[in-house]
This record gives C-alpha cells, sequence and structure tokens, in this order.
C-alpha cells in the first residue's frame, strides 16, 4: 500500500459510466495465509529435531556445553603453543586459519550465511537487470507509439501524393518561433515489380491478401495487366529522420546526409521467433517477411500522373495509365521505419532522402510531419503554438494536428512508477536480507564468546579478534557471491525470455558491472557486521566468562 501510495497509483481516478472510481489495493489473504502456515510448518520441523537432538545429549553435556569445547584445545595448541622454529607464517597467518576453522567448525550458521548472502546477491541482481528492461521498454514504448516529437501533424492515409501538407506550409512552421527542430516524410505510392526469387512468408501475406480482398474489394499485391507486383510507398525523409533512422539497420550502411539517386532503404517487418507474438512487427530478430539483403536489386513503377486516387488503381485495372519504371540497389535494411506508416503496409516499405521524392513529384506534400519545441517555452507558451499549428494543419484535408507532450509524460510516469515498485522490493528484501545476516553472525559470535573470552585472557586484543572475525565473514561474502553468480545466470535468462527484449533487438548480456557492484557491497557489509558486532567484546567481563566455562 505504500508502494502504490508513493507511485501514485492509490490517488489515480478514472471515470466509467459518469462515476468517479479510484483503484483500491487487493490484499492476496489466502496467498499470504498459505506462505505463513508454510513457514510455520517449516519451524516447526526445526523445533521438531532440534528437540530430537537435545533430548539424546546427556544433560550434563547439555550444562557444560560440552559440544562448544569440544575442539578448543586443539585450537589453543596448534596457534598458541606452536615452537618458534615452525611458526613461518605469522599473526595474520595465525587469525585467517582460525576464522577458516571456525567457518568449518560451525558448518550449520556458515551454510545460512552464504545462502543469505547469495539470495541477497541474486535478487539485487534481478532487480538491476529489471531496471535495464524498464528502460529499454520505455524506449521501445517511444517508437512504437512514435513518440517522435512534441507535436506531430499527419493524415489518417495516404492514396496519393497530393494528400498531406504543403512543402510550403511546412517551410512556414519551420520558421515558427517556439519551433527547435522539424522530421519530415513525403510518400508516393508505387507497385513494386515481385521478384519471386526473394524468399517470403507465402502463407501470412496470402492471408493478409484474402482478407484485405474481402473487407475493402481489393487485393495487396497481384497482376495490374502487366507485371505481377505488391502495393507499396517510397517514403522521402528529411535529414533528422534520416539521422534517427540509422539507429535500426541490421543490413547494410546508407549517407544520412542524402541518398544516392538509385539506393533505397527498405524497411522489413519480422515475425518473432519467440513464439511470444503470432503477428509481425518491427523486430530486429527474428524472421523477415521478405528475405531482401543489401546489394539486391528492386524494381519499382509509378503512375506518370501520380494520380492513384481511385478505386481502378487499387483494383489493378487501371492499364491505360502510363507508368514509370525505376530499378534501384538495397543500401540497408532496417527494422523500423522510425516515421509513421498511416497505411500499415505490410510489404517492405521504401525510403530514401525528400529530395530524391522532390524529384520524382515536384508537388509532392508532406504526410507525417513532427516537430519539437525550443526548452525554454513555458506551458502557455506550448498552448498557443499548438493551436497555431492545428490552424495550420486545417488548411489540408484529413490532416490531424496534436500535441504529444502528454503521451511522452506519461511514459516516463510509466518508468518511474516501475522504477518506485522495484525500489519498494529493494528497500523491504534488503532490510529482510540485513536482519538475517546480522542474526547469523550474532548467533556465531554468541556461541563462542567463551572461547573468544579465553583467547582474551591469554593475551589476544580485541583488534585481533575483530581482523580474524573480518577474515571469516569476508570468506563467507566471497563464497556467497560466487554461489550468487551461478544462481544469476538461470535468473536473468528467465526475466530475458519473459521480456520482449529479443524481439526488439536486445540481445542478452549478463550484467557484470551491477553484480560486481552489488557484490562488492555485500562484501563490504560483512566486513562492517564484523567489526561493529566485535565491539561488544570489550565490555564482556572475562573473568564471568572464564567461570561460565569451568
Amino acid at each position: 500500500m505504500l508502494i502504490s501510495k508513493l507511485s501514485g497509483d492509490s490517488s489515480q481516478e478514472i471515470c466509467l459510466n459518469n462515476e468517479k472510481i479510484s483503484f483500491a489495493p487487493v490484499i492476496p489473504i489466502w496467498q499470504i495465509a498459505v506462505c505463513i502456515a508454510v513457514i510455520a510448518f517449516l519451524i516447526g520441523l526445526v523445533g521438531y529435531f532440534t528437540g530430537k537432538k537435545i533430548v539424546r545429549e546427556p544433560v550434563p553435556n547439555l550444562i557444560t556445553n560440552h559440544g562448544n569445547k569440544e575442539n578448543l584445545s586443539d585450537l589453543f595448541m596448534r596457534h598458541f603453543h606452536r615452537k618458534r622454529s615452525e611458526d613461518r607464517h605469522g599473526r595474520a597467518y595465525t587469525l585467517f586459519s582460525l576464522g577458516n576453522k571456525y567457518i568449518l567448525k560451525e558448518k550449520k550458521t556458515s551454510v545460512f550465511v552464504v545462502l543469505t548472502i547469495c539470495a541477497g546477491v541474486t535478487l539485487f541482481t534481478g532487480l538491476a537487470y529489471q531496471t535495464k528492461i524498464a528502460e529499454h521498454y520505455r524506449e521501445d514504448t517511444e517508437e512504437m507509439y512514435y513518440l517522435n516529437g512534441q507535436y506531430e501533424m499527419g493524415t489518417l492515409r495516404i492514396n496519393s501524393t497530393a494528400d498531406g501538407v504543403s512543402r510550403e506550409c511546412a517551410e512556414e512552421i519551420s520558421s515558427l518561433e517556439g519551433i527547435h527542430s522539424i522530421k519530415t516524410q513525403a510518400g508516393i505510392p508505387v507497385r513494386v515489380i515481385d521478384d519471386k526469387k526473394i524468399k517470403r512468408n507465402d502463407a501470412y501475406y496470402k492471408e493478409r491478401n484474402e482478407a484485405f480482398l474481402k473487407y475493402q474489394g481489393y487485393p495487396l499485391a497481384g497482376n495490374d495487366g502487366k507485371d505481377q507486383i505488391f502495393k507499396s510507398l517510397i517514403y522521402g525523409y528529411h535529414k533528422n529522420a534520416l539521422l534517427e533512422l540509422k539507429k535500426y539497420v541490421i543490413d547494410g550502411d546508407f549517407d544520412e546526409n542524402g541518398l544516392k539517386d538509385d539506393e533505397i532503404i527498405l524497411s522489413i517487418l519480422h515475425m518473432d521467433d519467440t513464439k511470444n507474438n503470432q503477428y509481425p512487427g518491427n523486430y530486429k530478430e527474428g524472421t523477415p517477411l521478405m528475405q531482401y539483403r543489401a546489394g539486391d536489386e528492386i524494381q519499382v513503377k509509378y503512375r506518370k500522373d501520380f494520380d492513384t486516387a481511385h478505386l481502378p488503381y487499387e483494383q489493378l485495372t487501371d492499364t491505360e495509365a502510363q507508368y514509370c519504371y525505376k530499378t534501384y540497389k538495397v543500401a540497408a535494411v532496417v527494422s523500423f521505419a522510425y516515421m509513421y506508416d498511416c497505411n500499415i503496409t505490410v510489404y517492405p516499405l521504401l525510403i530514401t532522402s525528400d529530395d530524391q521524392v522532390q524529384k520524382l513529384c515536384p508537388d509532392s506534400h508532406f504526410q507525417r510531419i513532427y516537430m519539437d519545441g525550443e526548452e525554454y517555452l513555458t506551458e502557455k507558451d506550448r498552448d498557443k503554438l499548438e493551436r497555431k499549428l492545428i490552424q495550420l494543419g486545417n488548411q489540408f484535408q484529413g490532416i490531424s494536428t496534436r500535441s504529444m507532450i502528454s503521451d511522452i509524460k506519461k511514459n516516463e510516469v510509466l518508468f518511474r512508477k516501475q522504477m518506485v515498485y522495484v525500489a519498494g522490493i529493494a528497500v523491504i528484501s534488503f532490510i529482510l536480507v540485513l536482519i538475517n545476516i546480522i542474526n547469523n553472525l550474532s548467533y556465531r559470535m554468541q556461541i563462542r564468546t567463551q572461547e573468544i573470552c579465553m583467547f582474551r585472557a591469554i593475551g589476544m586484543s580485541v583488534k585481533m579478534i575483530r581482523r580474524m572475525m573480518i577474515f571469516e565473514n569476508t570468506m563467507l561474502g566471497f563464497c556467497g557471491a560466487v554461489l550468487a553468480y551461478f544462481c544469476s545466470i538461470p535468473v536473468l535468462r528467465y526475466l530475458y525470455r519473459q521480456s520482449d527484449m529479443r524481439a526488439f533487438g536486445h540481445k542478452y548480456q549478463f550484467d557484470y558491472p551491477a553484480f560486481f557492484m552489488i557484490s562488492a557491497v555485500a562484501v563490504l557489509l560483512c566486513i562492517l557486521l564484523a567489526g561493529c558486532l566485535s565491539k561488544d567484546w570489550k565490555t564482556k567481563k572475562i573473568m564471568e566468562q572464564m567461570n561460565k566455562v569451568v
């Protein structure tokens, strides 16, 4: 409930049937009850078997704590009564050996400490990896919803080059006060000569063509009387858009400053090989719907008069029209077109620079424009700029203009909420792990109090005892970190498989920086606890503890 309050979910309200409703936490009572019952059962088992062991032990041994004194004389003899000629390693080696012997002597508590450290390091490494997944998800959401600017102006569908915003209007927009940058997209409907040698997903294309013919009355591909073709578009991108497109290249390369007259970029949808998504998408990994490669040639044809906004063109029956043919060389293949394709073309999209589209069709319009405002703009200035853009966009039919600032903020708010939940889990887990480690280390010190007091009585200083404990706890922390490494590998792979990171081109990599940093913190925590807990021995009454030994 605290985490939901910090994230803002508890105060969020939505309207349903004209009534305000708010989010309420759902407490999993039955799951909590089952967990409590299981924990109680396990604690009962531990108590039962411990009780049986106590019953089997003779009463005198229990009273004199015989088990804890069993190897004490050996420790004394080995480390404090050696001959001078045999003591070649010095005080540090003696303390280190004592620490190791206590690790082996108190096997159960040693295992508990190692497992606790292992669980803590594995958990925090997983949380760090989940944070990285959330960051990638934020970036992928920006792509999926085309949050490419603070303002968007575009048409709902491209039927011809006359659809959209004129180039003169775009010039006026770029010169508006408060506009920092602009990205444009101008499209030309084309027919691509279908090269049957190119491998493709025939089953998917057949399904899509049949559905389109049934519901729209015309196909996406077929024979137009002269050639076997499929429909697509050539998009001309502004320089700023081409620069952003470079991030999504999966094959080949291109010059973002402008493409040559015979160069083209292909944006091809991919099927998700992880089987998490049954429909194609903008995946970097996966099987492309059509397997074009950089260096391939692709031929297109377009109407000479660019008059494509009529049914005969869509039905492939405009056999009297004059068409121009042009052959391109594929410069690069991208997984994501960056600029929104309102026709949602399933066949490969063709992308070039805007100047090349302008050469083909000087009067072509922009079907999509993304704009960013200056940073210094106030909320009032942004509203004023939005109204001006809407006014300019309303000059053209079918143009929608909107501000995407709220969508960008929502994406950031969602990311921050995920971070709040991750931080909440991390804080609670850290407290539990810390309490568990403190209890285990305190118990290890408590059961050897008499021995430590005897060490103090024969001259061992508190500083030496603290150093021995630091050696011991460092070894336990190191062993826990090593075990956590092997446990973290399947955990991180599981988190990777559960997310869509692979589908969107994010390769699996073990998060070594996070793991080593968390492991270092765990070992440092063990060292600090050893120093803090050993301070209690300064106040111990040695003779009082010695009397208990006897």
